[in-house]
C-alpha cells in the first residue's frame, strides 16, 4: 500500500484534482510519454457532460516525482485497463472486490472516507502533529498544490486549466490570498 499511497498523494498534488477525480482514474485513462503523463479527467463536479480535460504530470528528477511513482505503482498493481487504478487494499494486503459481481473480479475504488484516512494515515508517518492531522482533508491535495502553485508565481489561467476552475476567484478562495505576487513584492526587489 505504500507505492499506492505514493503515488496517489503526489498524483492528487501535481494535478491539482478533486478527490473524486483522482478516484475515478483508471488506467485507461493515462498515456506516458518521455516527458509526463497525460491523465485524461472524463468527468468532474464541473464538467457534468463528460467534455473532460487533461492533466500533465511532467517526469522530474527528484523523489517526489508523481510520474515515476504513478508508473512504477502501475507496473507493479498489474490494474487491468478498465479498472480503477487506486483501488481498496484491506489490512491483510490483499486487494479487496466487488462481490455483487465477483466472476469479473471488479476490483472497488477507495472511498472518499478511506482516502482521508489514508492522507492522515501518511500524514502521521512523516511526522505532522494531531492536530495538522485533523486539518486534513479529501481536498487537501488539491488546496496545497493550487496554493504552492500560486507560490511559485504560476500564472492563475495556468492554474486553470490544470484544475478545471472556470474563474480566477476560485484560485483565489482555494489559496485563501487574493495576489500571492503582490503578497511577495519585497522578494522581488
Amino acid at each position: 500500500t505504500i507505492l499506492r499511497d505514493k503515488a496517489l498523494i503526489l498524483v492528487g498534488f501535481y494535478s491539482f484534482c478533486r478527490r473524486s477525480e483522482i478516484l475515478g482514474i483508471k488506467k485507461e485513462h493515462i498515456h506516458f510519454t518521455e516527458k509526463s503523463a497525460i491523465i485524461r479527467i472524463p468527468f468532474s463536479k464541473t464538467d457534468q457532460t463528460g467534455k473532460g480535460r487533461h492533466v500533465n504530470i511532467p517526469k522530474k528528477n527528484d523523489k517526489y516525482c508523481a510520474y515515476k511513482a504513478l508508473k512504477k505503482w502501475l507496473d507493479i498493481s498489474q490494474a487491468p485497463d478498465e479498472r480503477f487504478i487506486f483501488y481498496k487494499i484491506n489490512k491483510s494486503n490483499r486487494v479487496e472486490y466487488d462481490t455483487l459481481r465477483s466472476s469479473d473480479l471488479t476490483y472497488i475504488s477507495l472511498t472518499p472516507a478511506n482516502f482521508v484516512l489514508m492522507l492522515k494515515k501518511r500524514a502521521k508517518a512523516a511526522g505532522f502533529s494531531v492536530q495538522e492531522c485533523n486539518r486534513i482533508s479529501g481536498h487537501s491535495l488539491r488546496i496545497g498544490g493550487i496554493t504552492e502553485a500560486r507560490m511559485q508565481n504560476v500564472p492563475i489561467h495556468i492554474i486553470q486549466k490544470q484544475s478545471g476552475h472556470h474563474t480566477p476567484q476560485m484560485i483565489n478562495h482555494y489559496t485563501q490570498v487574493e495576489d500571492i505576487e503582490e503578497a511577495n513584492a519585497a522578494d522581488k526587489i
